[in-house]
């Protein structure tokens, strides 16, 4: 039996709630729960009570509009993998949603639940590896501070050092200087 995948969808019109439902049961060995929220403020809360495994969020709520709705949503700084659903048959909207981090968009009308169940896969394995790429630039970029500072460290020991380097040099000259005096002296002597 298939894991149970844990989908919310931000969604403010159950006829479309409903339908999309339809779609993911004719799907074969697609074991889910749907749940719908209606603003965001229930979104927000419920990702913060239970968990999910993706999130399906459609654009055109009666709250927000377009891209306002994701960026809504990216304010509350939760980290879920998210399908952007939209009514508009706009490519380039689809695209920005991605751009700033959404995993994948569809436009309502112009899928299956075929489709949804093979853009959920996709989704949680792009943010999976999202999250991986972002752990190891965290962690890169972490060793590179530490590097950072220790060639900090070393350079400021070397500065010290050069500059104990160039007193005594000074002091080999003074001392030479005298040495070239003093012979100087003794000559004339």
């Amino acid at each position: 039996m298939n894991k149970k995948i844990k989908i919310i969808y931000l969604e403010d019109d159950i006829v479309d709630l409903e339908i999309l439902e339809e779609y993911l049961k004719q799907v074969e060995n697609f074991n889910f729960d749907l749940t719908r929220v209606e603003n965001m403020s229930s979104l927000t809360r419920n990702l913060q009570d239970e968990e999910y495994d993706i999130i399906l969020m459609d654009l055109g709520l009666k709250e927000t509009r377009g891209l306002d709705t994701y960026r809504q949503y990216c304010q509350h700084g939760l980290s879920f993998p998210v399908i952007v659903i939209t009514g508009l048959d706009d490519e380039e909207l689809g695209m920005q949603v991605i751009s700033e981090c959404a995993q994948d968009y569809l436009v309502k009308g112009k899928f299956d639940g075929e489709m949804v169940v093979r853009s959920i896969r996709y989704a949680r394995e792009r943010f999976k590896i999202e999250e991986e790429l972002r752990q190891h630039r965290d962690h890169l970029e972490e060793l590179v501070k530490k590097r950072t500072s220790d060639l900090e460290d070393k350079y400021l020991d070397l500065a010290k050092d050069f500059q104990i380097l160039q007193r005594k040099e000074q002091k080999i000259k003074e001392l030479n200087e005298e040495v070239r005096s003093l012979k100087k002296r003794l000559n004339l002597i």
